[in-house]
């Protein structure tokens, strides 16, 4: 699996990202289900989109761990091709929150 260093310099991000990116598409669509059960436990997955200029914070999901991927790699080439190369695409672990009363469990929001 290929990972993307969004804190690489520029220039370098610049020349691997679209083929970090493709690489990383044909490894999640190759072998969705090994990479399933490699990622953490947890309840669904959540995009985080971050930038340091304007310090917004944007999240998308949740989503299963192959969509996620997917999901932060389209972001990605998509911030890319916009030349935001300073922004931020994270893939995090969600958990649900426990409910107190022993109720159903929600997603929190």
């Amino acid at each position: 699996m290929t990972f993307v260093d969004d804190h690489a310099a520029p220039g370098a991000r610049a020349e691997l990202a679209p083929q970090a990116l493709h690489h990383l598409v044909d490894a999640v669509l190759e072998d969705a289900e090994y990479l399933e059960d490699r990622l953490d436990a947890c309840d669904a997955y959540v995009v985080l989109v971050t930038d340091p200029a304007t310090g917004a914070i944007d999240s998308y999901g949740p989503f299963d761990g192959t969509s996620a991927l997917l999901d932060a790699a389209r972001r990605r080439r998509g911030l890319d091709e916009g030349d935001l190369t300073d922004v931020a695409v994270t893939v995090v672990r969600h958990h649900r929150p426990d409910a107190a009363d022993g109720g159903p469990r929600a997603l929190a929001s």
